[in-house]
């Protein structure tokens, strides 16, 4: 099997590329060149670029889009709409083509308008699944909620098997920024911070994020919109993050089962699970740092 992957040089590209390889022949697409691997031929162009990207693809089975600007910065809403919505386009436009019929393409939690809030909102109902919708109010939520339509267009019009991961917060184990990010995550003042406390109760490890590509692309038909996430919940127990952000929340569903499993996730996994056999492996307790945060936060909560 050949594979065309972009953005493979970033912290996901990484993790995927040793999945892969050496069974899956590789052609990994960025703007930088990643280092060498056996199995990988590295293009070096710009998402943007639609003759490279359609030369690159020639021969493979499938294209797997990972590139983008990957969080919300207020500076850069212009790129957003060129990389993000526009670059994802030209994947698609690139697929159709090159004659590639299956692509895996990375969606994300803000396209249902979660994370970054400039206002509060109250949350339609937990657990989140797919049929969710919701307006993003920020750039990078917007590209993503964007680029699900234009998959939709590309499926019906072209025929694309197309399969968009609705992505949880990814977190990076031994990483720098990872760390960095989940040590401020606890911090007083982020108590009422609107633009993050979404972070505090979903999240993914990059190690099942590539569990849940790798199950895609193999899967004998395309899934549509399907959300990745973690097999717990935060801390372990939801009821803590529903009390303290969303107490007011009107609807909960699968109520019973919630109950009687606390740990189970509010980003709910049970779509990619029940079509592809889905299992994450890999649990919030592995990172030393977020363990810190949540003791200290739930200590003065108490105290509180």
């Amino acid at each position: 099997m050949r594979v065309l992957i972009t953005g493979a040089a970033g912290g996901v590209g990484k993790y995927l590329i040793e999945k892969l390889t050496p069974g899956v022949e590789v052609v990994a697409y960025d703007v930088v060149e990643g280092a060498p691997t056996p199995g990988v031929k590295w293009v070096q162009g710009d998402i943007l670029d639609l003759d490279n990207l359609v030369k690159s693809a020639q021969g493979c089975q499938a294209i797997i889009h990972l590139a983008a600007i990957p969080v919300y910065f207020p500076e850069r809403n212009v790129d957003f709409g060129r990389i993000n919505i526009l670059g994802t386009q030209v994947v698609f436009e690139a697929a159709v083509r090159a004659k590639v019929k299956r692509v895996v393409y990375a969606s994300s939690i803000c396209a249902d308008s979660f994370i970054f809030w400039s206002e509060r909102r109250i949350p339609k109902y937990f657990p989140v699944d797919e049929d969710y919708c919701d307006m993003p109010d920020d750039m990078y939520g917007l590209s993503k909620l964007v680029n699900e339509l234009t998959a939709k267009a590309y499926a019906d019009r072209y025929g694309l098997e197309l399969t968009g991961l609705r992505l949880a917060t990814i977190w990076l184990p031994n990483h720098g920024p990872t760390d960095e990010w989940l040590g401020e995550l606890f911090l007083e003042e982020m108590d009422n911070n609107l633009e993050y406390l979404d972070l505090r109760w979903q999240y993914v490890d990059v190690r099942d994020v590539v569990q849940a590509i790798y199950l895609s692309l193999q899967h004998k038909t395309e899934l549509g919109i399907v959300n990745v996430g973690a097999a717990d919940c935060p801390g372990g127990d939801w009821r803590v993050w529903v009390s303290d952000i969303y107490p007011d929340i009107t609807e909960f569903r699968n109520i019973g089962k919630y109950l009687k499993d606390p740990s189970l996730p509010l980003w709910s996994i049970e779509k990619l699970s029940d079509h592809t056999g889905y299992k994450p492996e890999h649990s919030w307790k592995e990172y030393p740092v977020f363990v810190k945060g949540l003791e200290s936060y739930l200590a003065r909560r108490d105290k509180n």
